[in-house]
């Protein structure tokens, strides 16, 4: 496993897996990405994940999915996702380069609404300027 820097450079880009489901994204060009793709799920207990270009390819995330729908997957650009106020957190995940998001995560969906809407909106607007069909 290659070792990360603890902190995730402002001109790098990440990637979020994004399922081919109209729930999720419009499934033909321009795509247009839905706020869900960004809420957090019952095993986010910590953030929710994405993936640094530097360290694992659109194709490695896509295809390390496990939903038989395949994938999309978002490039975000980190300096947006720190203009928002959010941090991103090296970890252990399935695939070199994993971070998460620790301000979206399970439990805030009740406690803080609100501010869960504006990011994953934000998010879901970010990610629907670079997509990129993977499998």
């Amino acid at each position: 496993m290659v070792a990360q820097p603890d902190q995730v450079g402002v001109n790098e880009i990440v990637l979020r897996r994004i399922v081919k489901d109209i729930i999720y994204i419009k499934l033909t060009p321009p795509y247009i990405v839905e706020r869900v793709a960004f809420n957090p799920s019952k095993r986010d207990i910590d953030g929710i994940s994405l993936f640094r270009e530097t360290l694992s390819s659109v194709q490695e995330v896509a295809v390390a999915g496990a939903n038989p729908k395949g994938y999309f997957v978002a490039r975000l650009r980190v300096s947006d996702i720190y203009a928002l106020g959010l941090t991103l957190v090296p970890t252990d995940g399935p695939l070199p380069g994993h971070v998460i998001i620790p301000e979206i995560n399970w439990n805030i969906r009740k406690t803080l609404r609100d501010r869960l809407q504006e990011y994953t909106i934000a998010l879901a607007n970010m990610a629907s300027n670079n997509v990129v069909e993977a499998v």
